[in-house]
């Protein structure tokens, strides 16, 4: 005779003529799985956005999922369990090299499970900010950033987004063929413009191709 049923412990027991014996059981779950469709998407140099359909293999399967790659950040975490859905967006892709990232799906269980993407590199000049990235406090202050550019006799010259007009003010570097150095101040601005950031986009002259460029953060 077995008493018990589902996931936990069974008792068995059985006699044969006056001889009766028995053993415990514990029945436990295969544990949660998860299924990616598409496991993978290939984006232009231009970036774009991705739709992934997560599906898991028990109503009670718990996931999150976690960006490898220090150029696409993302982490995502719906907060409820079993199957479900998740977007993203890739940026343009200015740097010279073809790149790749992996978005993963991680079950709180520890099963994992992969969506992997992949972004062209343009095909004929790239501008790169080095760095991307500055900060400044809502007193201003002056900057200054590197254009790289492949191959050597690229040409561009500077964009400053019309939200940015106010606060950013280019000194030096407006144009240049190949590599060049930027330079700009950033005005004093009233304290509810920290959190806030501007762009300055570095625009290529030789063909279609996406525009560097350098973020100035308020803090």
């Amino acid at each position: 005779m077995v008493t018990g049923g589902g996931l936990g412990h069974a008792d068995i027991t059985a006699s044969v003529s006056s001889v009766t014996g028995g053993l415990g059981l514990d029945v436990g779950s295969l544990g949660c799985r998860y299924v990616v469709d598409p496991p993978r998407l290939v984006f232009s140099e231009f970036g774009g956005s991705g739709s992934v359909q997560v599906n898991a293999s028990a109503s009670d399967c718990r996931w999150i999922v976690k960006s490898d790659a220090s150029w696409l950040p993302f982490s995502y975490d719906p907060h409820v369990s079993g199957s479900g859905s998740f977007g993203y967006q890739v940026p343009s892709n200015s740097t010279p090299s073809t790149r790749t990232a992996n978005l993963v799906v991680l079950g709180t269980d520890g099963a994992t499970t992969v969506h992997s993407l992949e972004q062209a590199r343009p095909i004929t000049c790239s501008y790169v900010a080095i760095p991307d990235h500055s900060y400044f406090t809502v007193s201003g202050g002056s900057g200054s950033f590197q254009v790289v550019t492949t191959p050597a006799d690229c040409r561009w010259n500077l964009n400053v987004p019309t939200y940015s007009y106010g606060p950013i003010h280019i000194t030096g570097g407006f144009s240049g063929t190949g590599n060049g150095v930027v330079t700009f101040t950033v005005s004093a601005l009233p304290s509810y413009y920290s959190g806030q950031y501007f762009e300055i986009l570095v625009v290529g002259l030789s063909g279609q191709n996406p525009s560097g460029i350098h973020t100035v953060n308020i803090r």
